[in-house]
């Protein structure tokens, strides 16, 4: 219940696109403020985000851009996690891209060594350009937990590459 629904894999004049369910409500990083949220919030909004990552890991599911941004809370206060362009489905040994799932043939969205994400949020080996996995998003979990718990992120430079090296470090 705190995933977007996926409803189909479309494509049209060669264009392949995603109908989900909407979502309407405000984002995490909407509710973000200085100094954090009482840790009652934060535990409310914290545990349905873990109960969604335990849900698409069990089916093999990397988010690997797990952000405030890509988190939505509905009018109703449900926790949705959305955008799922940067996945992986991890298949036993063998990773394939979502974009590949509809597909008979296409190249996939990634390749070894190549960065994908949003860095502020990146795990380690992320940033790295190494194989992520279940852990990644749990690390980017925690910056997200303790993002709303303080009102910053606990990495920060003035460059994108200042903040990899930070997380690095």
């Amino acid at each position: 219940p705190n995933i977007v629904v996926l409803h189909s894999i479309e494509e049209e004049d060669g264009i392949r696109f995603l109908t989900m369910e909407l979502v309407e409500g405000q984002t995490l990083s909407a509710l973000v403020t200085p100094g954090g949220l009482p840790i009652s919030r934060v535990l409310d909004l914290s545990i349905p985000l873990a109960d969604a990552l335990v849900a698409a890991h069990e089916r093999g599911v990397i988010h690997r851009d797990l952000k405030p941004g890509n988190v939505m809370v509905t009018r109703e206060g449900r926790v949705k996690v959305l955008d799922f362009g940067l996945a992986k489905i991890v298949d036993g040994e063998r990773l394939a891209d979502v974009a590949t799932m509809a597909a008979t043939v296409q190249a996939p969205i990634s390749t070894a060594g190549e960065v994908l994400g949003t860095v502020q949020y990146m795990a380690p080996e992320q940033v790295r350009g190494e194989a992520t996995d279940a852990r990644s998003d749990i690390w980017a979990m925690g910056i997200v937990v303790y993002e709303l718990a303080t009102g910053r992120r606990p990495f920060t430079g003035a460059t994108l590459a200042d903040v990899s090296s930070s997380i690095l470090r």
